[in-house]
């Protein structure tokens, strides 16, 4: 896992536009978008993944994302995934465009140096990340185990899947296949090769794994019943200008574990804009700023009735998106236990048509962590 040091610099190094994923939404932040399709979109989306059948990917906490490349001339290249990156073909490559960068020399080395062992037989471009290497594992008991970046994933010894990352050199995923204009759609975990040196960790979830609980079911598709019913007729134009700072809100939320609200959106919009205001220093400035603000918050206060159901149908897409994924970390957990400093967790979550469904469990611990996180730097 990088500092926040580590990260800053590789962020300012990205200058070209990034091939590969980027960003997965969440279903429910189609409810503040200004399209009218894009709720019945997401719905369907979330209805697809309970039938059982919309394809579904695990999502797995890597410690670095990376691609690889395979040429028409048999040619293996690795590079980290970020703009500025070039693909490096060599040890040599590597150390020359990453040799103030230990924490990228080491990963990289490791990924080339084995990675070609699994690669299908024909020229492409995948997108994965990098899980561990054998110094890197944990053994207690009966399981064998590594933590990546936060989730610390465990498995039985014994299991076929212990034994594999036992032996293997690198632990991996490969989640996606580029294309050639850099667009990244899921590629089945079963089309790569099997080698001793290198486990790759399934992201792939079988349609077995993809059989949810009856009363999850009924109960994620009572949530999205309300939402259409919610979302019939209601106007979105009055989301204009608002998509970022509702989106921004919500998330807050999650932090806070308030319920998003109208009154609770205006305070924020107070927040938001006090301190765009304080951010300059011209009395001009300031003014214009102050009527941004005003002009936001009175927007809200003339569409009271609007933006209430706004949150109204955002909280059940939210619901139907918790449910259905709390059910799948029972049943797609790929056989693996999962714990963040020590609590027992889910998974990161799962990924179906574009858009991620994360668990409720999981982001208590993420959110429990961030909080603890915070308070150490605090004190320091």
């Amino acid at each position: 896992m990088f500092s926040f040091k580590q990260y800053a610099v590789l962020i300012s190094e990205e200058k070209t536009p990034a091939r590969g994923i980027q960003h997965l939404p969440h279903p429910a932040e189609a409810a503040f978008q200004s399209n009218r399709g894009a709720v019945g979109s997401s719905l369907s989306k979330i209805q697809g993944v309970l039938s059982g059948r919309s394809p579904i990917t695990r999502k797995i906490d890597d410690r670095m994302s990376f691609q690889v490349i395979k040429t028409p001339e048999g040619k293996v290249g690795v590079k980290y995934k970020g703009p500025g990156a070039k693909y490096n073909y060599s040890a040599a490559d590597i150390k020359q465009q990453h040799g103030s960068k230990p924490y990228l020399v080491g990963p990289l080395m490791n990924i080339l140096k084995h990675v070609h062992k699994v690669l299908p037989n024909k020229s492409a471009e995948y997108q994965g990340g990098y899980l561990s290497a054998p110094e890197d594992r944990v053994e207690e008991d009966d399981t064998i185990g590594h933590k990546p970046n936060t989730i610390k994933y465990s498995v039985s010894k014994n299991s076929p899947e212990g034994k594999k990352l036992q032996k293997s050199k690198v632990s991996l995923v490969i989640h996606s296949a580029l294309d050639s204009e850099g667009r990244a759609s899921p590629i089945e975990f079963k089309q790569f090769k099997e080698h001793p040196d290198v486990h790759l960790m399934s992201h792939s979830v079988s349609p077995e794994e993809r059989k949810i609980d009856p009363a999850a079911k009924r109960k994620a598709l009572e949530h999205i019943a309300a939402a259409k019913k919610l979302a019939k007729d209601h106007s979105h134009e009055h989301h204009q200008g608002h998509e970022e700072t509702l989106l921004r809100y919500a998330n807050s939320t999650i932090d806070t574990g308030e319920k998003p609200s109208v009154n609770g959106y205006k305070k924020f919009l107070q927040k938001y804009h006090q301190k765009r205001i304080d951010s300059v220093k011209t009395e001009k400035s300031k003014n214009q700023k102050k009527a941004e603000m005003d002009a936001a918050i009175n927007h809200v206060n003339d569409n009271m009735e609007k933006f209430d159901r706004t949150f109204d149908i955002h909280h059940h897409i939210q619901q139907a998106t918790h449910v259905t994924a709390d059910a799948l970390s029972k049943t797609a957990h790929g056989g693996y236990k999962h714990q963040i400093d020590s609590e027992e967790t889910t998974g990161e979550g799962f990924v179906s048509n574009g858009v991620k469904f994360v668990p409720r469990k999981f982001t208590e611990a993420n959110r429990k962590r961030s909080a603890a996180f915070k308070a150490q730097k605090s004190i320091i």
